[in-house]
């Protein structure tokens, strides 16, 4: 993961998390795409969950941390099962 993965990804969780800055709308969607592949992956690590949910994980492949992984939107899976979403895709 690369420091502008990282800064994606976690600006972006912290923007939903607060609510005051909703989130682009087909990031949100891809977010939630991405976020239930994870949710399934074997290589998803799971830290700490909260009422059965996932709540904090790290991918044992590219060591990224989740969800902030999920909120990137340059960021890839290493296993192929999303994709980055070029810029010109999203707004």
């Amino acid at each position: 993961m690369s420091v502008k993965d990282i800064k994606e990804g976690w600006l972006n969780y912290m923007k939903r998390a607060i609510g005051r800055r909703s989130l682009d709308e087909k990031l949100s969607l891809e977010v939630e795409k991405r976020a239930k592949i994870c949710s399934d992956c074997p290589y998803l690590k799971v830290i700490s969950k909260s009422n059965n949910r996932i709540f904090w994980g790290m991918c044992k492949r590219c060591g990224c941390v989740f969800p902030a992984l999920v909120y990137s939107p340059s960021k890839s899976c290493p296993e192929n099962k999303w994709n980055s979403i070029p810029d010109d895709k999203l707004s």
